[in-house]
């Protein structure tokens, strides 16, 4: 079976890879499709190849080779144009021949995405997929929440239903409107909504990144499955699989004393102390955070060494894919450490994991850590707010109140780990089999494959 992956930005490549290299090493053939040049691109095409995966670069050609490029546009084939209706028309006319033509070159068996996003134009990608009978799999990486969109979208007013042919579009297309914070909202720019919808390539609801004309959504747990439920996903379209991260996990957290004790004496730090491992979020102050506390990305770190380092404990720091090592300052604190390894391999070992609105925070919960989850951009997501072992704050008063309760009480942290342990199972099972259920999903769709 030859399966491509496609990866618009670092992150989806890192939540993507784990999948791809089990089923390489269960003798099926692999790439990524790298639809764009996002920063860190290279490097992780030059990983794949130290990993025996093939890398196709944005043009249609494969790493490394003089391939010739089958993309002919000035601009890359996932930008969405509004300058005019003409050149929306052109450019999508121009995106769906270059789907077709990138297809025909690498004749997968089977397509995976982790979101079938309509601003990275992948819906016109599953479209072409489906004329070449090619069956698609959405990944998510994330938990799917418009209001995630809204609120980088409801200032700018491009996005913004106003009088005029924009009143008229809401009206005829409700789908394309999203209604947050008093303002009506459009997925995308007025004119390139317009016109994907006037060409037929709309997706069915363009607020939704799971699944518009993807054939399957392989979700990790329970909880992810009724939250897809609850947005309309078709239950036919559903499968709740596991992950090969959670394999991970579940084999890490077998031996979670020793490979803990090996980790922290690898990083110099006592073994006799107890570990907070904080994910360091990306930098996303170039937009306006109305309430946050904070101004720049560095103060943010600051304050959470400081606070974190203050108790005395290990403190493990995983930064956000998108962050560079180089540009990361952790101050001089004898018991912070950064750590380059995947955020899945070290949450087993760690005692508290510290975070802001992460979709990582859902492996946390399987894996019965107590989490400190701190919303300091004020993006105010409900993914977690029913989970009894997640706590939430807002606040540097908040963080510091909770950080030092947690240190002082230890009866405060066995209490909500025991909380987390009860729904533990609802986020993420850690039977190390799926891996397998994966490959059975894709041996699935593969049989209902209908020839071209």
């Amino acid at each position: 079976m030859k399966v491509i992956f496609v990866a618009y930005i670092r992150t989806h490549f890192v939540a993507l890879l784990p999948h791809a290299e089990w089923l390489r090493s269960q003798g099926h053939r692999v790439a990524f499709y790298f639809a764009q040049t996002y920063n860190g691109f290279l490097e992780d095409a030059a990983a794949l190849k130290q990993l025996g995966i093939g890398g196709i670069e944005k043009g249609g050609g494969e790493i490394g080779t003089s391939e010739r490029s089958l993309w002919r546009g000035r601009r890359e084939p996932v930008s969405v144009p509004s300058r005019s209706f003409a050149s929306c028309a052109f450019a999508f006319r121009d995106v769906d021949r270059f789907y077709q033509a990138l297809l025909v070159r690498l004749a997968p068996h089977l397509l995976v995405l982790p979101e079938e996003n309509v601003s990275y134009l992948s819906n016109l990608l599953v479209r072409q997929a489906h004329v070449h009978s090619i069956p698609t799999v959405i990944m998510p990486y994330t938990i799917d929440n418009p209001v995630e969109a809204a609120e980088a979208y409801y200032l700018r007013r491009r996005f913004l239903v106003r009088p005029g042919l924009r009143v008229m579009f809401a009206r005829k297309y409700p789908q394309w409107v999203f209604e947050h914070k008093g303002a009506s909202v459009l997925r995308l720019p007025f004119r390139a909504a317009a016109t994907m919808q006037w060409m037929g390539f709309a997706p069915p609801d363009p607020w939704k990144n799971t699944c518009s004309f993807a054939d399957a959504v392989a979700v990790e747990c329970k909880a992810l499955s009724r939250l897809h439920v609850r947005a309309g996903l078709p239950l036919s379209k559903l499968h709740i699989i596991g992950s090969s991260t959670l394999d991970r996990m579940a084999a890490i957290q077998r031996e979670a004393e020793t490979l803990k004790a090996r980790l922290l004496q690898d990083l110099g730090l006592p073994v006799d102390k107890p570990v907070f491992l904080a994910a360091i979020p990306p930098d996303q102050f170039n937009t306006v955070r109305p309430g946050c506390e904070f101004t720049h990305h560095a103060e943010v770190l600051a304050f959470w060494m400081n606070t974190l380092a203050a108790t005395g404990w290990n403190v493990i720091v995983n930064l956000h894919p998108h962050l560079n090592p180089h540009q990361v300052q952790l101050g001089d604190h004898p018991n912070v450490r950064l750590c380059v390894r995947p955020v899945a391999e070290l949450l087993p070992l760690c005692d508290v994991f510290v975070a802001c609105i992460s979709a990582t925070i859902r492996w946390a919960i399987a894996a019965a850590k107590p989490v400190l989850n701190h919303d300091f951009y004020r993006y105010g997501y409900d993914d977690y707010r029913s989970v009894p072992g997640v706590v939430h704050m807002n606040t540097r008063a908040e963080f510091s109140h909770e950080v030092a309760q947690f240190a002082a009480s230890e009866s405060h942290r066995e209490n909500l780990r025991r909380s987390q342990a009860e729904v533990a199972a609802d986020w993420g099972s850690l039977d190390e089999k799926g891996g397998q259920r994966l490959l059975e999903l894709f041996n699935l769709l593969g049989r209902h494959r209908k020839p071209t």
